[in-house]
């Protein structure tokens, strides 16, 4: 790491994360510690007994084994209850606008305006802005335009309470585009002044801690919140967060010019490679794909590699591998689940398979790299969330919910770039609100990217009337990959929706799933269903009222397979039961394939644009 020389010759030190363009301010500067994180020097926190004082550098360890708390920690105690409300947004610009590179804001008083020295405020109601520009309309009322911020404890934004951090709150409008990020504010609402540090450096690198005790007013944003709006429930507006982002601040968003404290010069702002360094550790960085694989004889090609967590039969893998990526680990507890998976995938290279416990791949995982992907896929068990568990058991529900405590551990181990997550849509309903406030904090803590939405798979050549609750999350120093545009509907340029029909017309007689001569028939015919049409949702006891079109029976196990869009001929393992579970619990591997496509489509396009600078 380089240093610069001031003009009386002093060498001013830098933060390690800070941009090319930090410059000195040209004092002598007091030595400080440091603390070695990695390959990543950061400033250890400052205290009073600290300051001036030369000690040797700390080292991090994180060797010792973890014991795992499988109680969601959720105090309600350190959350704001503060309504969010539906903040007025910029009108088109007009020519009264102050232009935003002025760094004053005009605050209105009883008298006159009064001129400040800071762009940001406390507003009366507890939220803060960072003011970009300043107007007057028609009726003389002034108005202050720019960034309005939520303290991060406040409830409806389900993010970790964490002290003195703020986040930069805009909302999406109800077809799910985001609205403009700039809102105005009556400059009557101004409390006080304050200091917000817009940043996007890791929380660890730079935070409260790391000032003085003399200017603790400082407020940090590193996040940005876009909510869904607010919908009618029991009379009551609330927001039911049925889709959502939380997103890193982009270098572009945070502030650039250089802060010191006690000597040591700070850019808040840093590059997406040092980010991505900093978390995946130096060996990780590679682009275009970290697995090198031979596509044919004497040809090689770099792919994206995919950790496969809570595998089950396959269906992700199945589809992923169709999309290009390289799987280097699947885990799933199921034994005819797994073996299923081995059947097959065991001919894959450096490919491992394992049937165990969540929690002891990851004892084994914390010990090795072996396990660091560029893609990670979870599917933790959804039955304690799902809305078709009418007959619920108490202990295989606590036992299911335990596992969806392993995601941060995976997050730790894995260090993935990218990360999908698939979960019943019931996971969004109230009842739940704290398990997904506990799952968001997970990626979040990680300092990742992410969004989520209910998903119709019907719209991405499913058969069924299939909803899903999906997360896609980008880790440090990633270009954030929104959703996939639908492939399948009824509007101009889609492709026809999937049918029941097409997904089970070519299925063989011979097939030992597909023997209609050992069938159950219905002793009485239900009513038909329209072959061209989708089918119901299928889940792992069949689903309800999820049966053949003509009424007469129910679905052969090759025919759920193929609603689930398995290919013909998929070695499934295990009794009748079990398959029917394995099918019923599975990403259907349609639906993977276009999504993985999608998101190695859009990784390769961000590394090629950093590859050329």
């Amino acid at each position: 790491m380089s240093n610069r020389v001031n003009k009386q010759g002093a060498v001013a030190k830098r933060s390690p994360l800070a941009g090319p363009g930090s410059r000195s301010k040209g004092r002598a500067r007091p030595k400080r510690q440091r603390v070695r994180f990695g390959e990543v020097t950061i400033m250890e926190p400052t205290t009073n007994e600290q300051a001036g004082s030369q000690q040797q550098p700390l080292m991090i360890e994180d060797d010792e084994e973890e014991e795992y708390d499988h109680v969601p920690e959720v105090d309600g105690n350190n959350f704001l209850y503060v309504d969010i409300p539906e903040i007025l947004e910029v009108e088109d610009a007009d020519p009264a606008i102050v232009p935003n590179h002025l760094k004053t804001y005009w605050q209105i008083s009883k008298k006159s305006w009064k001129t400040h020295t800071s762009r940001d405020v406390e507003l009366r109601d507890g939220t803060y802005m960072r003011i970009l520009a300043t107007d007057i309309d028609d009726s003389g009322e002034r108005w202050i335009r720019g960034r309005r911020l939520f303290p991060q404890n406040t409830r409806d934004l389900l993010m970790p309470p964490t002290a003195k951090e703020l986040v930069w709150v805009s909302f999406f409008d109800l077809n799910g585009n985001e609205r403009k990020k700039e809102v105005r504010v009556r400059s009557s609402e101004i409390s006080r002044d304050c200091k917000i540090i817009f940043t996007n450096l890791p929380y660890n690198v730079f935070n409260r801690q790391h000032i003085p005790n003399s200017e603790e007013g400082y407020l940090f944003c590193r996040w940005r919140r876009i909510l869904s709006p607010k919908e009618k429930d029991e009379g009551i507006m609330v927001h039911k967060h049925r889709f959502g982002k939380i997103e890193r601040l982009q270098a572009r968003d945070a502030d650039d010019e250089p802060l010191q404290f006690n000597g040591v010069l700070i850019c808040p702002q840093t590059d997406r490679p040092l980010l991505r360094q900093h978390w995946r550790g130096p060996e990780h960085c590679k682009l275009q794909g970290t697995a090198l694989v031979e596509v044919a004889e004497g040809l090689l090609e770099h792919k994206y590699t995919l950790g496969d967590a809570f595998c089950g039969a396959g269906g992700v893998t199945q589809g992923a591998t169709s999309a290009g990526l390289a799987p280097r680990f699947a885990v799933d507890f199921c034994a005819a689940a797994i073996q299923t998976y081995r059947n097959m995938f065991d001919g894959h290279c450096d490919l491992d398979i394992r049937g165990e416990n969540i929690y002891n791949f990851i004892s084994v995982a914390k010990r090795t790299a072996r396990y660091v992907v560029d893609i990670l896929h979870m599917s933790p068990p959804c039955q304690p969330f799902s809305r078709a568990n009418t007959t619920p058991n108490p202990s295989k529900n606590e036992a299911n919910t335990d596992t969806l405590l392993a995601v941060g551990d995976l997050l730790e181990v894995c260090k993935p770039r990218i990360v999908t997550l698939e979960e019943a849509d019931g996971f969004l309903d109230e009842k739940h609100r704290l398990w997904f406030r506990k799952l968001l904090s997970f990626f979040v803590e990680m300092e990742y990217s992410l969004e989520w939405k209910c998903v119709w798979l019907k719209h991405y050549g499913v058969p069924q009337s299939r909803k899903r609750l999906i997360i896609i999350a980008s880790g440090p120093g990633e270009e954030a990959v929104a959703f996939p545009a639908p492939t399948n509907g009824t509007e101009p340029g889609l492709m026809p929706l999937p049918s029941i029909g097409e997904a089970i017309a070519d299925i063989p007689f011979d097939d030992e799933l597909h023997n209609l001569e050992k069938f159950v028939w219905f002793s009485e015919e239900k009513a038909e269903i329209d072959p061209s049409g989708v089918a119901g949702t299928l889940t792992c006891n069949g689903g309800m009222n999820v049966y053949h079109p003509s009424g007469e029976r129910n679905y052969t196990l090759a025919e759920l397979a193929a609603l689930q869009t398995f290919p013909r001929g998929y070695a499934w393992s295990g009794t009748k039961v079990e398959i029917k579970r394995q099918i019923g619990n599975a990403v259907p591997p349609e639906f993977a394939q276009r999504l993985f496509d999608w998101i190695r489509r859009r990784m390769m396009a961000a590394d090629k644009a950093e590859m050329r600078g």
